[in-house]
């Protein structure tokens, strides 16, 4: 009896591990599902984050950066500049009678327009610079570490790829490119503002033509 009893319970402890063995099995696969479902939900938060910080610096119709995207650029080029000495330049561009282009053609038309502006930037700018819309018609090209009189050529490459393409329904379409490179005081502001005085002595000039700084040359 004694013996009989004694394997009863040693089946009864055996029993007893066995469940202990299936119900730690199947915990620890509910944990592992558990977890694989957090590191999902973490990676998925972290693509949508990280798309929303693109379409926060991103303009809507051509996708070059938006004005935000050029400012934070500027403030971080100036730092650089002022801290480590380091040249950099900037091209403001607008296009001649953009105006009479929608009202000849249409907003569409107007926007194409923008659009196949917005890509011949962005082939044509070297990797290193930033490439935006600044406003209506207006398009900046921050770049880095670069001396004037090189950002001066690089705008004079744009004026010719434009005036030798051949937009769709509008034809020709000219630009004009005020350049300017930083000075020590300049804050991002001032620095525009330059490029913007030189941009309308280019207007004032006939347009069609680039016009540095009237401090600096190239």
């Amino acid at each position: 009896m004694l013996a009989l009893s004694f394997n009863a319970m040693a089946a009864r402890m055996q029993d007893l591990v066995h469940n202990l063995e299936a119900n730690v099995h199947l915990r620890t696969e509910e944990l592992a599902a558990a977890n694989n479902k957090l590191e999902a939900a973490v990676r998925e938060l972290d693509e949508k984050n990280q798309a929303l910080e693109v379409t926060t610096r991103t303009e809507r119709l051509t996708g070059l950066g938006n004005r935000r995207r050029l400012e934070e650029a500027l403030q971080t080029e100036v730092l650089r500049a002022r801290r480590y000495g380091k040249p950099f330049s900037i091209i403001l561009l607008d296009i001649d009678h953009f105006k009479a282009i929608n009202d000849n053609f249409g907003h569409q038309a107007g926007d194409n327009v923008l659009i196949a502006i917005a890509g011949l930037l962005t082939r044509t700018a070297r990797e290193t610079d930033v490439v935006g819309r600044w406003g209506g018609e207006e398009f900046l090209l921050v770049c880095p570490e670069t001396e004037i009189a090189v950002v001066a050529a690089l705008a004079e490459r744009l004026r010719t790829e434009f005036t030798t393409t051949d937009f769709p329904l509008v034809g020709q379409v000219t630009s004009s490119f005020g350049v300017a490179a930083f000075v020590q005081g300049d804050s991002w502001k001032t620095l525009v503002e330059r490029a913007d005085e030189a941009l309308y002595r280019a207007k004032d000039n006939g347009r069609n033509c680039v016009e540095v700084a009237g401090d600096q040359a190239c």
